[in-house]
C-alpha cells in the first residue's frame, strides 16, 4: 500500500510537508504544493480522511460495489453478499454505480479511504485500468458477474453464455426461427456473454445470424422499450426476444403492448433472473434464474479467505450454473386453450442449463470467441483420478484408499516427521498438515469433513463454504482428491411423522449450493449416520438430487446388518455404500451383492491394526483379496473407540495395500 513516506521521497519532501499539503495549509508553496499533488497522482495515494487505523483488517468492513441496486437481481446479491459478512462479523457498505465509469471510480475512492477491509465489484466495463487503486493499495477484491480483460485475482460469474445458448436452443425446438436479442451495453461482459451464447445456439442449429435483431442498450425498463420499437419501426418481425435481464424483459412486454402484440401468441419471450415477486402470483415468464444469493455467498467467501489468508494465493475463478424455470412466456403452452395463474404454476418446469459440449466450444474457437473460454462452464471430466475411476466403473491398476476418518495427531506426526504445533482433531486439523500427511503416506483421497452444530443444527453454509474452499487450494495440483464427508444429523432428515420436514430443505438446499460451487472439483459427496428411514429411496432421491444434478457420485454409509437396502440405494441413484468395519465375510456377501450396481468402500475396524506388522499385512490382504474380484471397490478403514490409530501398524497397512495388484498378486 502506497503510504505517505512513498509520496515524500517521490517529492523530495518530509512526510509533514505531505501532510500540510492534504490538510490544504495554507504556507505551503506553490511549488512544492505543485510537486507533492503530482506525487500523489502517479502514486495513486488516498489519504485516509477517516483517521481509521493504520493497521490493515481492523476496520471490518466490506465494500460492494453494484451497477443497480432497484433490480431484484441486485439486492439478492447484496444480501448474500451481507449474510456471508455477518458471519463473520464483518459490516457491508454498499454502493450504487448505475453502471457510470466516473462514479464508480468516487466510490472506489471513497472506500479506500475509510480503509475496508476488501471489495466485492460488479465493474461497469472491461477496462482493467479502472481497477488499478485497487492494486495500487493491495486491497483485496473479487470481481462479481462480470469479467474484466487482464484481471489476475478472484471473480464469481454465472454461466451466462451456456445459459442463453439454452434459452434459445429452447425456442427453436418450440420452432422459433426469427429470434433477436435486446441486451445491455457493450463491453460488460454480461452482455457480451450473453450475445455469445445466443449467436453460439443459432449456429448450433444452422440458422443465420442477423445483426440487425442483437439491439445493444442499458440493463434498464426504458433501454428494452426502446430497442424493441426501433426494431419494430425497421420493419424487422421476430418471432421471439431474448431480453438480457429481467428489467429489459419488462421493457419490452410494455413496447409490445403498445404495439397491440401478444406474449407468446405474437412474440414469444424470455428473459434472464426472476422477478421474486411476480414469479410468486403469476408465473409468467420463461427465464434463465441466475443463482444470485450464491453469487453474492462465494465472492464474500473468496473475499475473506483472501482477507484471512497468511500469504498470497492462486486467483479462483468460479462459474455457478443457471437454471431454466420454463413457464408461458416462451409459448411452450400454447395448445392450453385457456390459462389461468394457477394452470401456469403447475406446469412450470426447471432445469439446469448443462454445460457446453466439446463441439460447441470448437464452434465458439473458430468463431472468434477465444476471449469468452474463460466464462464456460464444462462438463465434469470424469476418469482423472484413481477413485473417480473406480466410481465411474472403469477398470484400474489397483485398488485405492480413501481416508474415512481423522487418523490422529500420533499417526499424523509419525508421517510428517515432525510435531505439530498445537493438539489437533478432525475439526482443527489443517488441511494443509492433511494433504502433506497424505502425500507422504500414499493415501489417495481424504475427506472435507463438514459438521453440524452441537445442537444438531445446520450452520450457516458460508461456514461450509469457506472450509471446502480451504481444503480446495490445499490439494491443487497435489494429486490427493478431497471429497466431502458429512454427518448427518438425525433431525435433518424428514420422518414419517413429519419430524425434520422444515430442515431437510435446508440441508438440500446447502448441498445445492455447494454443489454448484464445487461441481468441478468434487469426485465424491458421502452421506454418513443416516438414520433407517432416509435409506428409503423417495427419502434418500431428495437428499443426493444436488449431486445427480452435476452427476457426482454420491456414497451412502450403511449400518452393519443393513444389506436389506441395497435396492432402495439403487433406486435413489446412489453411487457407492460404505461399508466399513464389516467383518470379512459380511463384506465379501455385500460386494457380491452390490454386483455392478454399486461401488462398495469398505475394509475392517482399525482395533485390528494394533498387532504385528505379519498380522496387518495378512488381514489387508485377506481383505484385498476379498474386494478385488470386479473391481468397483475402495478400501477404508473405520476408526476404533479411541479415535486413535497406531501410526507404525497404519504406514503397514498402506505399503501392503499398494502393493496388491489383484487377486494373489502382491
Amino acid at each position: 500500500m502506497v503510504t505517505i513516506h512513498d509520496v515524500a521521497q517521490r517529492a523530495g519532501v518530509s512526510p509533514v510537508t505531505v501532510s500540510r499539503v492534504i490538510n490544504g495549509v495554507a504556507n505551503v508553496n506553490p511549488e512544492t504544493r505543485a510537486r507533492v499533488e503530482r506525487a500523489i497522482r502517479e502514486l495513486g495515494y488516498l489519504p485516509n480522511r477517516a483517521a481509521r487505523s493504520l493497521r490493515v483488517r481492523q476496520t471490518h468492513t466490506l465494500a460492494l460495489l453494484v451497477p443497480d441496486i432497484t433490480n431484484a437481481f441486485w439486492t439478492t446479491v447484496a444480501r448474500g453478499v451481507e449474510d456471508a459478512a455477518q458471519t463473520r462479523g464483518y459490516s457491508v457498505l454498499l454502493c450504487n454505480t448505475d453502471e457510470n465509469p466516473v462514479k464508480q471510480s468516487s466510490y472506489l475512492e471513497a472506500v479506500l479511504q475509510q480503509r475496508v477491509d476488501g471489495v466485492v465489484l460488479a465493474p461497469c466495463d472491461t477496462d482493467p485500468s479502472r481497477l488499478a487503486a485497487l492494486q495500487i493499495h493491495q486491497t483485496p477484491a473479487v470481481l462479481i458477474d462480470r469479467r474484466v480483460t487482464g484481471w489476475d485475482g478472484d471473480w464469481v460469474i454465472s454461466d451466462s453464455l451456456g445459459a442463453a445458448r439454452a434459452l434459445v436452443d429452447h425456442l427453436v425446438r418450440l420452432g422459433r426461427r426469427a429470434i433477436a436479442m435486446v441486451t445491455g451495453p457493450r463491453g460488460a461482459s454480461t452482455a457480451e456473454d450473453r450475445v455469445a451464447g445466443y449467436r453460439l445456439a443459432l449456429l448450433s442449429a444452422g440458422l443465420a445470424f442477423d445483426p440487425r435483431l442483437v439491439r445493444y442498450g442499458e440493463f434498464r425498463a426504458p433501454s428494452g422499450r426502446e430497442q424493441t420499437h426501433r426494431m419494430l419501426d425497421e420493419g424487422l418481425r421476430p418471432d421471439a426476444i431474448l431480453a438480457a435481464n429481467n428489467v429489459l424483459a419488462m421493457g419490452v412486454l410494455e413496447a409490445l403492448n403498445e404495439r397491440g402484440l401478444h406474449v407468446p401468441q405474437d412474440i414469444a419471450l424470455v428473459c434472464f433472473d426472476e422477478l421474486p415477486d411476480l414469479a410468486k402470483f403469476f408465473p409468467f415468464l420463461t427465464v434463465a434464474a441466475q443463482p444470485a444469493y450464491d453469487m453474492g455467498l462465494n465472492a464474500a467467501q473468496l473475499l475473506l479467505s483472501r482477507i484471512d489468508a497468511a500469504g498470497p494465493l492462486q486467483p479462483r475463478q468460479v462459474v455457478l450454473p443457471v437454471r431454466l424455470v420454463l413457464r408461458y412466456s416462451c409459448g411452450r403452452l400454447l395448445q392450453q386453450e385457456e390459462v389461468s395463474p394457477k394452470i401456469l404454476e403447475n406446469r412450470s418446469e426447471s432445469v439446469i442449463a448443462r454445460p457446453l459440449l466439446r463441439n460447441e466450444v470448437s464452434l465458439l474457437e473458430s468463431e472468434g470467441g477465444e476471449g469468452l473460454l474463460a466464462s464456460v462452464r464444462s462438463f465434469r471430466q470424469a476418469g482423472r483420478s484413481l477413485l473417480s475411476r473406480v466410481l465411474y466403473g472403469e477398470a484400474v491398476e489397483r485398488i485405492p484408499y480413501l481416508e474415512l476418518d481423522f487418523p490422529g495427531q500420533a499417526t499424523l506426526e509419525y508421517v510428517l516427521e515432525r510435531a505439530l504445533a498445537e493438539e489437533v482433531d478432525a475439526q482443527n486439523v489443517s488441511p494443509e498438515d492433511w494433504l502433506g500427511f497424505a502425500l507422504r503416506a500414499g493415501v489417495d483421497a481424504i475427506p472435507c469433513l463438514l459438521f453440524s452444530h452441537r445442537t444438531g443444527a445446520l450452520p450457516p453454509v458460508f461456514e461450509w463454504l469457506y472450509r471446502i474452499e480451504k481444503y480446495m487450494r490445499a490439494a491443487q495440483n497435489s494429486g490427493v482428491e478431497v471429497y466431502l464427508s458429512l454427518l448427518v444429523p438425525e433431525q435433518c432428515v424428514a420422518q414419517p411423522s413429519g419430524r425434520g420436514e422444515e430442515c431437510t430443505p435446508h440441508l438440500v438446499t446447502a448441498l445445492r449450493t455447494i454443489c454448484d460451487r464445487f461441481a468441478e472439483d468434487l469426485p465424491l459427496v458421502m452421506l454418513r449416520g443416516l438414520p433407517g428411514h432416509a435409506l428409503q429411496a423417495e427419502v434418500l432421491a431428495g437428499l443426493i438430487a444436488p449431486m445427480k444434478e452435476h452427476a457426482i457420485p454420491t456414497a451412502v454409509e450403511l449400518p452393519v446388518q443393513s444389506a436389506g437396502s441395497l435396492a432402495s440405494l439403487v433406486r435413489a441413484g446412489v453411487t457407492a455404500v460404505v461399508a466399513a468395519g464389516y467383518p470379512l465375510e459380511e463384506l465379501a456377501a455385500l460386494k457380491r451383492a452390490c454386483g455392478e450396481q454399486l461401488v462398495v468402500v469398505g475394509g475392517p475396524l482399525a482395533v485390528w491394526m494394533r498387532g504385528s506388522r505379519r498380522e496387518v499385512e495378512q488381514v489387508v490382504k485377506d481383505y484385498c483379496t476379498a474386494l478385488s474380484p470386479g473391481g468397483r471397490c475402495v478400501f477404508s478403514i473405520r476408526q476404533s473407540i479411541s479415535g486413535e490409530i497406531a501410526p507404525e501398524p497404519y504406514s503397514w497397512m498402506l505399503r501392503t495395500l499398494r502393493a496388491f495388484h489383484g487377486e494373489n498378486s502382491f
